[in-house]
């Protein structure tokens, strides 16, 4: 990408390349659909003479400060931020996944405000624990989610460099 407006603050790509995801220092999230600079089998596509214009779609973070954390959620079926979840239209979605969708486990953000949400493989929205200030992550880093056998759980870097571990299999 070049003359972007914005600092670039995070990147993430697909597992078949197709798309990118980058979230900037202003709390926007963009989707860039890479189709045309890569072949079926994934290899880059030799550049042509003339400038492909890549299709870009802007999403909303929920908050202005920076995205330091931005991915495809398993599955690929939506954008997951330290403080949102973005789920995307099957158009969007990676050419890989368009095929067979494959059921994926919840994922969980905190928002501003200290919430702690969960989206379900159906996407169902779900409030479910407030953090208190000194349990919620530092600014700096990002709020990082697993699964497990027997449930599910968050861990993050407090902001006075404590582990904070939530275990969340009763959600």
């Amino acid at each position: 990408m070049e003359n972007y407006p914005s600092v670039i603050s995070s990147v993430a790509f697909s597992e078949d390349c197709s798309r990118a995801v980058v979230g900037d220092s202003e709390g926007k999230v963009f989707l860039y659909d890479l189709t045309q600079l890569t072949s079926q089998s994934g290899n880059l596509v030799p550049r042509p003479s003339q400038v492909l214009a890549v299709p870009e779609y802007l999403f909303s973070s929920g908050s202005t400060r920076p995205v330091s954390h931005v991915s495809l959620s398993l599955g690929d079926q939506a954008i997951v931020t330290e403080r949102s979840y973005i789920a995307l239209s099957p158009e969007l979605q990676p050419l890989s996944k368009r095929a067979a969708p494959t059921p994926w486990p919840p994922s969980y953000f905190l928002t501003d405000d200290g919430w702690l949400w969960r989206v379900d493989p159906e996407l169902n929205h779900r409030r479910i624990r407030w953090v208190p200030p000194s349990f919620r992550p530092h600014p700096d880093d990002c709020v990082r989610t697993w699964s497990s056998p027997h449930g599910h759980g968050v861990a993050c870097r407090t902001s006075d460099g404590r582990l904070v571990i939530l275990d969340l299999s009763q959600y």
